[in-house]
């Protein structure tokens, strides 16, 4: 069905267009990504049925399950609100899905990938965080088109982004925080590995709130202006790099390894 270029420029229409195609594109990569895992999963050892229960560990863990339950609930939110399309009241609730998708990709994937990547800095897992490179460089990607699309409807609809949709925003990301919190003392309960504390990864999940309110030209939540774990860059492919041409890092001697 052809859409007249009329209809098209409709602020709602269009809005909900360009998120249509956004998310098209992101499944397909998100599809990759999910091949990439059983990869990692298979260069393990792990048969089809380990490989599964590796990818329901997370409905096991409270602390998971509710982290991944606060995504949903945004979505489910924005789908079934009881507000005409178009009203501000549908369009607030289309906007805090939209920031939860952000934070989602610019905050829980890195922290979630710090952790290998920690791993990596020690010598090992360092093709797997290889793997998580390439990873990240699209969830960034992702991130970026979220926070576009934000930024767009807050344009268009002046009257969305108010006083109290701020706040609002505010919280979302404070939550976010406190899952992490949360998240991070149920896979590290020991305190962390070695050269990454849990105290890091939390300062590190501060210092990337931040920033998505200073992108949200919102006031910041925890002050956190140096980062934490600056190292971590290393690992951040800013740039298109075939797999097969990319320089490898240097691996350490096995003999500077402990397997213990």
């Amino acid at each position: 069905m052809k859409v007249s270029r009329t209809v098209l420029k409709t602020s709602l229409y269009w809005q909900l267009y360009r998120l249509s195609l956004t998310l098209r594109w992101q499944i397909s990569e998100e599809a990759n990504h999910v091949e990439s895992y059983l990869f990692i999963l298979e260069s393990f050892g792990l048969d089809e049925q380990g490989q599964g229960q590796i990818f329901n560990l997370y409905q096991d863990m409270p602390d998971l399950v509710e982290k991944i339950n606060w995504n949903i609930e945004f979505a489910n939110n924005a789908a079934t609100i009881d507000a005409p399309k178009g009203s501000v009241e549908s369009t607030q609730a289309l906007l805090e899905d939209l920031i939860s998708f952000y934070i989602f990709e610019y905050m829980f994937f890195p922290l979630g990938f710090s952790q290998i990547f920690a791993l990596a800095r020690q010598g090992k897992l360092r093709n797997t965080a290889q793997q998580y490179s390439y990873i990240w460089r699209d969830e960034s990607l992702h991130a970026a088109n979220g926070l576009w699309m934000i930024q767009q409807i807050c344009r268009e609809n002046p009257k969305v982004w108010n006083v109290a949709m701020k706040k609002r925003a505010r919280e979302v990301i404070n939550e976010a925080v406190k899952l992490e919190i949360s998240h991070v003392h149920a896979v590290m309960p020991d305190g962390g590995i070695l050269g990454f504390s849990i105290k890091s990864y939390i300062k590190y999940a501060e210092f990337l709130a931040d920033k998505i309110c200073e992108q949200l030209g919102i006031k910041v939540l925890f002050g956190t202006r140096e980062h934490p774990m600056p190292w971590i860059s290393e690992y951040e492919l800013n740039h298109e790099v075939n797999f097969f041409e990319g320089r490898v890092r240097e691996y350490q001697t096995g003999s500077q390894l402990s397997w213990d």
